[in-house]
């Protein structure tokens, strides 16, 4: 795919109760960098942060072609014109 992924969303921060062991994250944008550290905090206060993981979403699907043209050139060809998807 060309170009790079898109720049990160604006942090964020999602608590979870002490007894989880894990937590889903979502909704994530197709084609995005993304950093993530987990802290734990207990009633004396947060604990050292982990180690940030570095990850990015794959390329989503597109959108349908925009502008769609058809100009019949003959009885047996068409040329077909369209503008990028968004």
């Amino acid at each position: 795919p060309p170009g790079t992924p898109e720049p990160p969303p604006q942090p964020g921060a999602l608590t979870v109760p002490g007894e989880a062991g894990g937590a889903v994250l979502g909704p994530l944008q197709p084609w995005s960098r993304y950093r993530l550290q987990v802290l734990v905090f207990n009633g004396r206060g947060a604990g050292p942060p982990s180690a940030e993981i570095h990850f990015h979403t794959p390329e989503g699907v597109p959108g349908p072609p925009e502008e769609l043209r058809v100009e019949r050139l003959g009885d047996t060809a068409l040329s077909l014109e369209w503008r990028r998807p968004r």
